[in-house]
This record gives structure tokens, sequence and C-alpha cells, in this order.
């Protein structure tokens, strides 16, 4: 067991003005008290400086030109000095347990480096989880986090010195930085699955997440991620992952009318890992590009 583990939280804030409160009010509201709460002001142009000077007495308050989430994040982790990590996005808010519920976890899991909860977008979901039985904490080994790395930032809990020596966030990364991290994280011991709902995850229209960078992003986190030493096991799936997110890639250019630039991307993923889903794609592709055409 490890007993008295603590936790400083990072709040990553860019033109936050309209969530920022209602993220640090969830992080204070905790059962199990957060040691700090270091909010990071990534260069806001709107009044969320002006918001978080009403929480000076209660948060580590952090002010820099805008350099991006990793940037930011990366600020916070080098001034925190608890034990472990927890990441809110300044759109999210959590459950009031979710800290206790991932403390113990941590505590009953001494081989767990780091671990992550289930989300949600609906209120009442995140508050029906008060009275949910059946919590369950579950080992997740580095193939599992390779065929899914899309873990919600802000439901992981992760120890801080393992952050410091993977060199923390990348932030020549635009996107995607997240999942590199959660990769080099895999790799060094397990990760562990809270299987409850405790955070609540706000879908932002034109976030970093939904830009089709992130696809070309995640492609490149996975192939420096395979010229590591532990990712070798890894390389007989990887083809197989790589398929999938260039399909999901040009899934996403044909939703926005750009079936010439997404039949490149589908032909690679067919030669990566030939599947009925691919050549499907492929075929739909060439008919929006005879009967719609391409701007």
């Amino acid at each position: 067991m490890q007993d008295n583990l603590t936790v400083s939280v990072i709040i990553p804030a860019y033109n936050a003005q309209s969530f920022i409160e209602k993220a640090i009010l969830s992080v204070l509201a905790q059962s199990a008290v957060a040691s700090e709460i270091i909010v990071v002001n990534d260069g806001s142009s709107d009044a969320t400086a002006d918001i978080l000077s009403g929480y000076l007495d209660r948060i580590i308050y952090i002010e820099q030109q805008n350099a991006g989430v990793s940037a930011a994040r990366n600020a916070g982790i080098s001034v925190a000095t608890s034990d472990l990590i927890a990441f809110l996005d300044a759109d999210d808010y959590w459950h009031p347990d979710k800290l206790a519920i991932q403390l113990q976890a941590m505590q009953e899991n001494p081989h767990w480096v780091a671990c992550y909860t289930r989300d949600c977008s609906d209120d009442s979901e995140l508050n029906q989880t008060e009275t949910e039985s059946g919590l369950t904490f579950e080992d997740k080994t580095i193939e599992q986090i390779f065929i899914n790395p899309y873990l919600t930032t802000s439901t992981v809990l992760v120890k801080r010195e393992l952050l410091l020596s993977i060199g923390l966030f990348d932030t020549r990364l635009l996107t995607a930085e997240d999942i590199d991290v959660y990769y080099k994280i895999a790799s060094l011991g397990m990760i562990g699955f809270v299987n409850r709902v405790l955070v609540h995850k706000k879908s932002v229209e034109n976030s970093l997440g939904s830009q089709l960078c992130s696809y070309a992003d995640n492609l490149e986190v996975i192939d420096r991620f395979l010229t590591t030493k532990p990712a070798r096991k890894l390389e007989a799936i990887a083809p197989m992952i790589k398929a999938k997110v260039r399909l999901n890639w040009a899934r996403e250019l044909i939703w926005r009318g750009q079936p010439k630039a997404a039949i490149p991307i589908i032909k690679q993923a067919l030669s990566e890992a030939p599947s009925f889903a691919a050549r499907l794609l492929l075929y739909k592709a060439r008919l929006k590009l005879i009967f719609v055409g391409s701007s």
C-alpha cells in the first residue's frame, strides 16, 4: 500500500472565461483534498485572468505568453511538488469523489504508474455515479494502450517523477501530444483503469483534437514510438493501428467534401492492413468524387 500520496492538479487555461471557474470549483469540492491547484494562464486575451484573481489564495497561478497546451502543462509540472499529477482541462470538470477514488486505486495497486477513468458529456450521467456500485480497477497492458491510446487527459492521474523522466509533453506536436505521453508511460509501467464515470468532458467545436492535422500527428507519434526498444513487440499490430488512423482520417476528409484527398490515404491503409472496411470506403470515396466532385 502507498499511503499519504499527495496530488498536484494542473489546469491549463486559454481564453477560458466561460468555464474556468466551474473547473476550479470542481477541484475545490473534492472529497480528497489536492495538495496544490496549479492554473497556467496560457496568454488568454479574455477575462480569464480576472476570474482567476478571485482564487489566488487557493491556487498557484502562472501566467505565460501563449505557447499551447503542452507548454502550459509542462509549466505546471515544473513547479509541482506532489507525488502525483492530475490534469484537468479548463472546459472539463470532475465528480466530487474523482481524486479520492483514484487515490484509492493507486494505493491498492502499487504496480500502477498512472490510472485513468471513464468520462461523459452528460451532466446526469456524471451525477448518477454517486450511487453506482461495482467499482472495479483494471490493469491495461501496453498492447491495450497502443491499440486505444485515446484517454481523456482530464481523467489521468500519473506519478510526477515518471512524467519528469519521459521529458514531459512534446511542445513540437500541435496535437497527439497526449498520445505520445501515454505511450511513453505505458512502456515504463502499468497503467490502470478505474471503471467509473468521474469526469465531464466538454466537446468543443474546432478543438485541436478535431483538426485534420491530428491524424498526421497521431501517425508520427506511432512511428516514433516504434523506434524505441519497448515498442518492438508491438510491431506486429502496428500496421492495423496505423490503418485504423488513416481510415478515420479518410472518413473525415470525405465528410468534409474532400474525397480526392481521401483516396491516397485509403490506399495506404489498404497496403498496411487490407480489410473490407477499407475497400468499401475507397469505393464510397470514388463514387463521391464522380457524382459530387471535390473542392
